[in-house]
């Protein structure tokens, strides 16, 4: 089994809202994945865009709350998850982890560099 070490975020995204995220980054060639976290507003925004370009059409949506800060990247094309209800979990060590609420179905995935939290 893979142990993730020092998981200092946790959330979890509904297959509706993951869905629509995703549909919307693969019809419109967005790269660019963010998942972020403001104290300050208590939510927990998904965003897709693409980095390199200022015209990229972006999308954005509130999928839970948080009262923490954090700026996490990952490029859409290494989300390549089953469509479900999901629990993540972030490691500072720069490791996103998704487990499928209804079936076993676990995915880790690496963040970008310029990933961030607080």
């Amino acid at each position: 089994d893979i142990v993730l070490k020092d998981i200092n975020i946790e959330f979890s995204v509904s297959k509706a809202e993951f869905d629509k995220v995703i549909k919307y980054a693969r019809s419109n060639g967005l790269s660019d994945f963010m998942i972020k976290g403001c104290s300050k507003s208590g939510k927990i925004i998904v965003s897709v865009f693409n980095k390199s370009s200022d015209t990229s059409t972006d999308f954005s949506t509130v999928i839970g709350a948080t009262d923490k800060n954090f700026k996490l990247f990952l490029k859409t094309e290494t989300i390549k998850l089953l469509s479900g209800d999901y629990d993540v979990k972030v490691s500072s060590e720069g490791v996103i982890y998704f487990k499928n609420q209804t079936i076993e179905l676990e995915y880790w995935v690496a963040l970008e560099p310029d990933s961030s939290y607080e």
